[in-house]
This record gives C-alpha cells, structure tokens and sequence, in this order.
C-alpha cells in the first residue's frame, strides 16, 4: 500500500516540528543546568577545594568546562574534576 506522495510530506514536516520541539527543550536543560553550576560556584568561593564528579552522561570537554567555570568563580579554590560514572545525576560536588 502506498502512501500518496502529499501525506508523505505532510508526516514527514511533522516528524521535523516535532524533533525541533525536543532539541529546544534539550538546549534549554542544558542552559539550565549552566546557570546552576555557576549558582554553586558562587556558593562555594570560600572553599579551598571543590571537586567535580561528573556522571556518564556528561562529556569529559563538558566536565572540564564546569570545571574552568568554577575555577574562574573560586580562583583561590584547588579544583579537581573526575569522573563519577553516576547514571542519574550529572555532576556531584564537594565543597570543603
């Protein structure tokens, strides 16, 4: 059975609305998720180390970044950023 040339298309341009509508609420998590990181970052400029322990859904280029934003917010603070492995949470951090 095939489908008439018209539907094709028409489904099609769906499937492109509907994957725009999950990459924008990606992109938004994603700048969410930044602007916490820098919130923690302020928490923590009285610390003298703070280590990063990012999770496996977390790139190591992205880790390292976190981890430049903390050390421009904390520039006295000793930064370690390591891979945690966590499947649920995208980064743990300890402040001491």
């Amino acid at each position: 059975m095939d489908i008439p040339l018209g539907w094709q298309l028409f489904i099609q341009v769906i499937l492109i609305a509907v994957n725009a509508v999950f990459a924008s609420a990606e992109i938004a998590i994603v700048s969410m998720n930044e602007l916490k990181l820098e919130k923690l970052a302020e928490e923590g400029k009285d610390s003298s180390f703070i280590s990063l322990y990012y999770g496996e859904d977390v790139t190591e280029d992205a880790a390292q970044a976190a981890g430049a934003r903390f050390q421009a917010v904390c520039p006295d603070a000793e930064i370690s950023v390591l891979s945690g492995g966590q499947p649920v949470y995208y980064y743990i951090i300890s402040f001491e």
